[in-house]
Formats: structure tokens, C-alpha cells, sequence
């Protein structure tokens, strides 16, 4: 059926007519609720796709301290966007 979307296991869904940017906008307001070091490690990683190095880099912090910032911040994302299918972060 056209607007369907194959998912994992083999099942279909409909896809939102919103195209996903629904999606975008409550991460955009859940990004405002994390502290500004997380934020700030969230943006360069995954919006800027940035590697951890570069990132502490610029930050004048540790990779364990990117690594660190980066587990809270998507964890907290998970607590604020509970209804997000599956906030999966991957690298």
C-alpha cells in the first residue's frame, strides 16, 4: 500500500505525513532541556557528525568526558522523548 513502510521483522507501518519532521522538533525542544555542555556535545556529534577527538578538541575536554557527556545527553533525550519509537543512537 503506498505509504507504507517496511520495519523491522518484516512489518509495515504507516508512514507520518509529516515526513519525520514532527520527530525533528521535539528533539529541537528536548535539546533546549539538556544541560549546554551536553547539548554542545550532541550538536557536534550528530548533527555535525564530527568524531569524538575533534570534539573534545574543541571543547578543551577529554574523549572520556565527550564519551561521558554524550551517554547522558542521548539518555536524557530517551527520558524526554518517550514517545519516539526507538531514540537508537549509533557509531
Amino acid at each position: 500500500m503506498a505509504g507504507d513502510t517496511a520495519q523491522p521483522g518484516g512489518r509495515t507501518g504507516r508512514r507520518r505525513p509529516s515526513g519525520g519532521s514532527d520527530v525533528r522538533l521535539a528533539m529541537r525542544a528536548a535539546l533546549r532541556h539538556l544541560p549546554p555542555t551536553q547539548r554542545a556535545v550532541v550538536v557536534l556529534r550528530y548533527y555535525e557528525d564530527l568524531p569524538e577527538a575533534r570534539v573534545a578538541e574543541l571543547l578543551g575536554c577529554s574523549v572520556g568526558t565527550v564519551r561521558s557527556r554524550t551517554h547522558r545527553a542521548v539518555q536524557r533525550l530517551r527520558d524526554l522523548l518517550p514517545d519516539v519509537d526507538r531514540l537508537e543512537v549509533r557509531r
